[in-house]
């Protein structure tokens, strides 16, 4: 009797030394959790086992049959919840409305624009922090810079963390000194000191550790990875959404979050009826682009997805560029600010390699409300590239192009950074014609940069240009660069005219158009009547 107990003492204390370390959430529709629930069945059907009564293999497999059963049972599951017979849950797991871009982007605010990147916002964090000496041997910036808005404006923020073990056992007492908050705009960095120190990180260490803390007191729930977020008077918190599967592990969503108090470890579960309304990342971006592309991908069901790709699109996917010096990674999205929420815009393009865009989706990330606007172009590498080639010379890096509206029109707006990170140029892109770019001096301010390139696109679109009605009777594609373009003539004038596919992609023989070209017979603006 007093073996059996020791062995189930034992067994106890180490299965919770187990979930101790893992942090495995106790949840049936976690994939994670019944991986290691497995492993650990099989681990202690093997220790049960007397050797000496197994007369045949047989005998020996027997009592794992359960567990091949139940593993056949999730991959049921799965397979019944995939694309492949859910493709319809998948095209509604997120709805797109169309939206009407001057009616719901604002005129952009030029003097509320993300112009610091995330790259830009860590070095200028931690040259905050090497500005303190007392500070800059114990704590390190922690590179998780989250985009948030604060009564309207927009800013990075990250905590302070600990560098070492060492480091958290001489300061747990103290905790960390604060958190690094950078203006997106001006790129002005400072450091907040929080009265009694921040506690509970990533890089806290046993009860303080911030995924074992909220993994503690919410055993069951899923928890997508936490964020840090400050409210309107800059107390702060971390953000972990709370997810639910659709079967194990796939096509999750968000029911709620959980706010944790980074100074002293309060914690509060929210539903999504009822959250702060200073939180802006309850769905996270990579969520999001994964919801996107299913509606984009799915609304023909699965074998059109393969076979036919009748409609499907997908969003602007992540991409690396390669420097002389080092690679860029780029997300394939922006954050933009819509009143005192924090927005992902993102670039709708097809499935081929036309490097062209056919609109844009912009979803808020707080609830999850997403608009697409048709509006053919260049996709946002392609302008990098154009904004780049300005300025070749200079050998500046582009960041990821920010959407806006000017005035009516679809704009791209790119900063041009020099190789210490600094931003030297914007740049200004026609996403209809990417071709069409300014650059003007930072020096000089973002301003005067948008009234010059307006001054341009104005003086482009209103001059020289003559209108023509005809029907087309000779189509040919030619792809230059990347880019499709259609050449044709009409059966009315002798001349050939050019026009880029994406700004047009339905055009066929025998149509009956309108146009307006320019003296070098390349088409401005195209109506098929």
């Amino acid at each position: 009797m007093m073996k059996h107990l020791k062995y189930i003492l034992v067994t106890c204390i180490g299965l919770f030394v187990y979930y101790y370390t893992t942090l495995l959430p106790i949840n049936l529709t976690s994939a994670s959790f019944l991986f290691h629930l497995f492993i650990l069945a099989i681990i202690l059907i093997a220790l049960h086992q007397n050797v000496k009564t197994l007369k045949t293999p047989k005998q020996a497999l027997k009592p794992f049959y359960g567990i091949l059963i139940a593993v056949l049972v999730v991959i049921l599951i799965n397979t019944y919840n995939s694309p492949l017979v859910q493709a319809n849950k998948y095209a509604t797991w997120t709805t797109i409305n169309e939206g009407n871009f001057e009616e719901d982007v604002q005129q952009a605010d030029l003097a509320n624009l993300t112009l610091i990147d995330k790259e830009s916002s860590m070095r200028l964090g931690d040259r905050v922090l090497g500005d303190i000496p007392e500070y800059v041997s114990q704590f390190s910036v922690s590179n998780a810079y989250t985009t948030v808005t604060i009564k309207g404006h927009l800013y990075r923020v990250t905590p302070l963390e600990y560098n070492s073990l060492v480091k958290y056992l001489a300061n747990k007492n103290e905790g960390t000194p604060g958190f690094i908050l950078v203006d997106s705009t001006t790129g002005d960095a400072k450091l907040i000191r929080v009265d009694g120190g921040l506690h509970y990180l990533d890089s806290s260490y046993f009860q303080k550790d911030l995924r074992r803390h909220i993994v503690m007191h919410y055993p069951t729930k899923i928890l997508a990875n936490s964020h840090f977020e400050v409210d309107e008077d800059l107390n702060p918190y971390f953000v972990t959404p709370i997810l639910k599967y659709n079967g194990i592990s796939i096509r999750p969503d968000v029911t709620g979050v959980i706010l944790t108090n980074a100074t002293t470890g309060s914690q509060q579960e929210y539903t999504l009826e009822n959250i702060p309304e200073w939180v802006d990342h309850v769905y996270p971006s990579d969520l999001m682009v994964n919801m996107l592309n299913a509606n984009l991908t799915y609304q023909g069901g699965y074998l059109n997805s393969i076979i036919g790709q009748k409609n499907v699109r997908q969003l602007t996917p992540a991409f690396t560029i390669e420097t002389d010096t080092k690679d860029i990674h780029y997300a394939g999205y922006q954050y933009l600010p819509c009143g005192n929420d924090v927005c992902m815009y993102s670039g709708v393009t097809s499935t081929t390699s036309d490097e062209s865009n056919l609109g844009f989706v912009i979803s808020n990330l707080r609830t999850k409300e997403t608009n697409y606007y048709p509006c053919s172009g260049a996709e946002e590498y392609s302008a990098m590239a154009s904004a780049k080639g300005l300025v070749q010379e200079k050998n500046y890096d582009a960041t990821f192009p920010l959407l806006l509206n000017l005035y009516g029109r679809p704009t791209y707006l790119v900063t041009l950074k020099d190789q210490a990170g600094l931003v030297k140029m914007y740049a200004f892109v026609d996403p209809q014609d990417y071709q069409k770019v300014y650059a003007g001096d930072a020096s000089d301010g973002i301003e005067a940069a948008c009234k010059k390139y307006l001054a341009m696109i104005n003086a482009n679109t209103t001059s020289n240009l003559s209108t023509i009605q005809g029907q087309i009777k000779d189509l040919r594609t030619i792809t230059i660069d990347g880019n499709t373009y259609y050449y044709f003539k009409l059966d009315n004038t002798p001349n050939n005219y050019r026009i880029q596919a994406s700004k047009q992609p339905f055009l066929n023989i025998e149509d009956n158009i309108e146009i307006e070209v320019n003296e070098q017979n390349e088409v401005n603006n195209l109506t098929i009547r």
